[in-house]
């Protein structure tokens, strides 16, 4: 039987801490949690092994997680046991993800910002998964990160401590868009003999609880009003409930009324946006 446990962080030993706390802030968002750390003393010496260990760094927010998400910790020793560059297949822990609007951009922007490319953008179908737009790259240090996009790449994921029910957050389309794709929704159903459904994309999903609910739609809604959304393409999957859909790109204030919602209706979900 496994232990309790929760994952919490991802360790990063850099040579210089500040510059690639800045460059994954400056790509892909991360933002700085809790003080800076100055860590040193027999007990940093009897944990890591390391006599005599001075490091100094801080610890990151990722993309995609509240406050309660894991973080990045970067940090840097006062003194460090170089190594040559990390290669993709090099046992051990090879690299750090991200899933990305626009892979092309993404690349971009890493070496723009000091990174530089390992291979090419590449694009793949996976089975039971989807299609993937994915590519390669290497941080200002040479650490490896991966950035994708796809449909299949935010697939939600839920886990509510076993409540049998949720509720679920949707945006609802304007009145054209909603004519236009309740129309085809009742077609389908009756031509394949499927479930008819509201027009709709889920901004959350999270406990079966009505008080939190109502805080978390009363603050979404003093917040937002009209949030434009661009269809990437029509996509498919094995899962019953998205089998036939259209994919949306992701973009700032999705993110941040997900991000409202998910504050404000204070549980343990950890849903994945996925816009569809």
């Amino acid at each position: 039987m496994p232990i309790h446990a929760k994952y919490v962080h991802t360790n990063l030993i850099a040579r210089d801490w500040k510059r690639l706390v800045q460059f994954y802030c400056d790509v892909f968002g991360c933002r700085a949690k809790g003080p800076e750390r100055d860590l040193s003393g027999s007990w940093l010496d009897s944990v890591n092994a390391v006599p005599k260990a001075h490091l100094r760094g801080v610890h990151l927010r990722l993309p995609g997680y509240g406050d309660d998400g894991p973080t990045l910790e970067i940090f840097s020793y006062d003194q460090l046991i170089e190594r040559g560059l990390p290669a993709a297949n090099q046992c051990g822990f090879a690299h750090i993800a991200f899933v990305v609007d626009d892979v092309d951009q993404a690349l971009q922007a890493v070496i723009a910002a000091g990174g530089s490319a390992v291979g090419n953008i590449a694009m793949t179908q996976v089975n039971g998964v989807g299609s993937l737009r994915v590519v390669y790259a290497r941080d200002p240090e040479g650490n490896i990160l991966n950035s994708r996009s796809g449909a299949s790449a935010l697939t939600p994921k839920i886990n509510i401590q076993g409540r049998s029910s949720v509720i679920a957050y949707w945006l609802i389309p304007a009145e054209s868009a909603h004519r236009f794709f309740q129309r085809l929704i009742k077609d389908l159903a009756r031509r394949y003999d499927a479930p008819f459904f509201e027009p709709h994309v889920t901004i959350y999903v999270g406990a079966n609880d009505a008080n939190a609910a109502e805080k978390a739609l009363s603050k979404a809604a003093r917040e937002w009003q009209t949030i434009n959304l661009k269809a990437l393409g029509i996509n498919h999957s094995d899962e019953f409930i998205k089998t036939l859909f259209v994919q949306f790109a992701m973009n700032r204030k999705l993110r941040q009324l997900h991000q409202t919602i998910r504050n404000a209706a204070q549980d343990l979900s950890d849903y994945e946006l996925n816009p569809h």
